[in-house]
């Protein structure tokens, strides 16, 4: 994949990134996506202004040059973040972190000096010194996985442990940025390329919320950061901290909520406050250059943030901090989150704060040309002729040939058996016949062929089961005759074969010897309406095959 160097330098690349990072998580239409830029654009048309036109985002460098006992301080926090869990592991290598908690307060508490925590590195009058593989100036993390190795930690746990401490205190490190931010990607992936973790990411459970902020005309973003990443084949910010900002610009106020990352100095606080004044300043058409605010901390803002449905975006606003721009309608922030939230995947908008499109859009982009339903790409069928078509309306009017496996058989056309089995017409013509005497079609694998009645008569085509019901097996040659071209004679039944030939033996007997009587020749009176002897005054007329032959025997002679 390319990378792509700043995708945040303008807005067009930021909406181009995020349609790509969007699309790749979600079927995202290209109309739906015009549609989710025009409404940020309009809505937030004042605030890039504001902030800048080209990327709609503004960086601050932020230096902080903190005291031995302020650095001190943050290693000490560092290390009980990691005692305590606070990294968001349970198991760090093959080993569990419930018995980290005492080790890495001792090596905070005890371990080192203040002289060591507030230099960053393990001084001449630490206790660590006596444990193998530590030695003076070595830095904390080092000296960690020693202590951890010692304390029966593997190789891989320690090292690991260590490689978070010192990631966790980096964020506590004295030089950065501090960006604040209307650009559509800061907004749309505030919770993704950062150290912390937020149910606004594209898998948490309210990760719709980031495009209500988009929708709104309220929302920014300020985050931190100390160096760059490769995040889905571009470099982006990796931040450290993050703070979701609302902007009331009817009364020259905003609401800072929560909080997200690393513990931040007051300074940082102190110039993030200042900037959002500036922008209420530059909101307010006002100079900018030595704002007058007020500030209130530690509030709830629950009360002055109303979210009618749908309700997209997480609201944490416990600890909110309010600046307000001095003179003029002094009053708290107002804010309205957006109430119309357009969907990326169509002409609809999102109802589901746990998906990125609507519920429509979250089975697929394309809608079958039958019934109507949107289907994901994979449920995708296209017909020869360019209809495309959900699988169930697919199967409703096409199938394919049991036999030779031909696809897109139309149903009207095609033959089928009854039995779920449907035909092209060569392989109709191949596989499937009619039974002579029930009249059904079955496969040519389920049918037997029977003599019919006659040298010259047709077989008979039958299927199991009238070969089963209505055929008998024959008492000279076991073969099967059909039940309607029995002969008796003298207690037994001859198929076709063995009773013409039982006939033609007594038409000769009959032409040496005139004086054999009905009951010699046959044993009853009549076989069947063809093959029958009959008696006519003084002289018998005895009826063979043909039935125009006619024997006649004068008794006289």
């Amino acid at each position: 994949m390319p990378t792509e160097s700043n995708p945040l330098a303008t807005l067009d690349a930021s909406a181009d990134f995020a349609e790509r990072v969007l699309s790749s998580a979600v079927p995202v239409a290209l109309d739906g996506w015009k549609r989710v830029v025009r409404t940020y654009r309009r809505v937030k048309a004042p605030l890039i202004a504001a902030l800048c036109p080209t990327s709609g985002r503004r960086e601050y460098p932020f230096i902080w040059e903190p005291s031995p006992t302020e650095r001190a301080a943050n290693w000490r926090h560092t290390l009980e973040r990691i005692a305590h869990g606070a990294s968001g592991w349970e198991h760090v290598g093959d080993t569990a972190l419930e018995p980290l908690a005492p080790c890495a307060s001792w090596f905070a508490h005890h371990a080192l000096t203040c002289e060591s925590l507030a230099l960053g590195s393990v001084q001449r009058d630490s206790r660590l010194l006596r444990l193998p593989g530590v030695r003076k100036q070595q830095s904390i993390p080092r000296a960690l996985a020693a202590y951890l190795r010692a304390e029966r930690y593997s190789d891989n746990a320690a090292s690991a442990i260590a490689g978070r401490a010192a990631e966790l205190a980096h964020g506590n490190a004295t030089k950065g940025t501090l960006v604040l931010s209307a650009n559509i990607a800061d907004l749309l992936f505030c919770s993704e390329s950062c150290n912390y973790s937020s149910c606004h990411s594209l898998t948490g459970c309210h990760r719709a919320g980031p495009q209500q902020y988009l929708a709104d005309a309220h929302t920014i973003v300020a985050y931190h950061h100390e160096q760059r990443r490769q995040w889905k084949g571009a470099t982006l910010p990796h931040k450290l901290y993050r703070r979701i900002v609302h902007i009331d610009t009817a009364h020259n106020s905003a609401l800072l909520m929560r909080n997200y990352g690393d513990t931040m100095p007051t300074e940082f606080h102190q110039q993030l406050r200042r900037v959002v004044a500036q922008l209420l300043c530059r909101l307010a058409g006002q100079d900018d250059s030595d704002p007058k605010w007020v500030h209130a901390t530690g509030k709830d803002g629950s009360d002055h943030i109303t979210q009618d449905r749908p309700r997209l975006a997480y609201i944490d606003a416990q600890a909110c901090d309010h600046v307000q721009l001095v003179g003029g309608d002094e009053h708290r922030a107002e804010i309205t989150l957006a109430t119309v939230v357009p969907c990326p995947g169509c002409d609809d908008t999102l109802d589901d704060a746990g998906a990125l499109v609507c519920e429509d859009c979250a089975g697929g982009r394309t809608v079958c040309d039958d019934c109507d339903e949107r289907i994901s790409d994979d449920d995708v069928c296209s017909t020869d002729d360019g209809v495309t078509l959900c699988e169930h309306c697919y199967s409703q009017r096409f199938t394919s040939c049991c036999h030779c496996g031909e696809n897109e058989l139309s149903r009207e056309d095609c033959y089928s058996d009854g039995n779920g089995n449907d035909y092209c017409d060569d392989c109709r013509a191949e596989h499937i016949t009619t039974c002579t005497h029930c009249e059904r079609d079955v496969s040519t694998d389920d049918v037997a062929c029977v003599p019919g009645d006659g040298s010259d008569a047709e077989e008979h085509t039958l299927c199991s089961r009238c070969v089963r019901q209505h055929t008998t097996t024959c008492d000279r040659c076991d073969g099967r005759y059909h039940d309607d071209d029995e002969y008796s004679a003298r207690g037994e039944t001859l198929c076709p074969a063995c009773g013409s030939a039982r006939l033609d033996t007594l038409y000769a007997a009959l032409t040496r010897s005139p004086r054999w009587t009905r009951s010699d020749v046959f044993g009853r009176a009549s076989m069947r309406a063809h093959w029958c002897v009959s008696v006519h005054g003084s002289t018998d007329h005895y009826s063979a095959l043909p039935l125009t032959t006619t024997l006649e025997v004068n008794h006289a002679s």
